[in-house]
C-alpha cells in the first residue's frame, strides 16, 4: 500500500489511486471472516480430516 497516512496514533488513513472506501463495519466484518476460515483450516490440518471423495 502506498499513500499519505495521518499523524495521529489513535486513527489511520491511507489513500490509494482508484480504491474504494471501506467502512470500519466492513472491515471488521473482513478481518472475522479471514479469522474464521484461518481457524477452521489449522483444525482441518491438526486432526488430519480428509477431503470428501469425489
Amino acid at each position: 500500500m502506498t499513500g499519505p497516512a495521518s499523524s495521529d496514533a489513535g486513527e489511520q488513513t491511507v489513500e490509494l489511486t482508484g480504491a474504494v472506501p471501506v467502512g470500519e463495519r466492513a472491515l471488521f466484518e473482513l478481518a472475522t471472516l479471514v479469522g474464521y476460515y484461518s481457524t477452521l483450516a489449522l483444525q482441518l490440518r491438526l486432526f488430519h480430516v480428509p477431503a470428501p471423495a469425489s
